[in-house]
């Protein structure tokens, strides 16, 4: 059978919790990676495709739709792209983008944005091949989960002193 590139359906989704967990190595039990799933499934502004081969999920793309405040129109973000290890190099990560880019086009986006990790330069040059172009960094900060919900804008937002030194 032909390797199948598709939108998601529910059929589909212990699938993509097992390459969560398995290929991304999500350490999260396989009940809240099925929760967080439905969620994006259910929400009209994400999409996840598929890459099914003999009715088996071998890898997906998950993106969300999203505006911009300095242009009009929608640009996709790209949130996850992951094909089992055995996979891996084959064309199906290939494929997936390209539906993922037939898709955004459909839509009317103007632009796909991936985001990446720097030690991922396989992953950078993959980007680079399929037309994509170096624009920026991503910074990333941790929230604490635990903070007390009586807290302040102030106490949230309190400006951080500056340190010389």
């Amino acid at each position: 059978m032909a390797l199948q590139i598709r939108q998601m359906d529910m059929k589909d989704i212990m699938g993509v919790v097992a390459i969560v967990r398995q290929e991304m190595n999500c350490t999260d039990n396989s009940s809240d990676i099925y929760d967080r799933v439905m969620r994006m499934y259910r929400d009209e502004n994400y999409t996840i495709f598929v890459a099914e081969q003999e009715g088996t999920v071998i890898g997906f793309a998950g993106v969300m739709r999203s505006l911009a405040f300095e242009r009009e129109g929608d640009f996709v973000r790209v949130l996850a792209l992951s094909v089992r290890k055995e996979y891996d190099g084959s064309g199906v990560e290939t494929q997936l983008m390209g539906r993922v880019q037939d898709d955004a086009l459909e839509r009317g986006a103007y632009a796909i944005v991936i985001n990446s990790g720097l030690k991922r330069g396989d992953f950078h040059a993959f980007c680079s091949n399929m037309g994509y172009e170096k624009s920026g960094y991503s910074f990333v900060k941790p929230l604490p989960r635990d903070r007390e919900p009586s807290m302040s804008y102030h106490d949230i937002f309190a400006p951080i002193p500056h340190r010389e030194g």
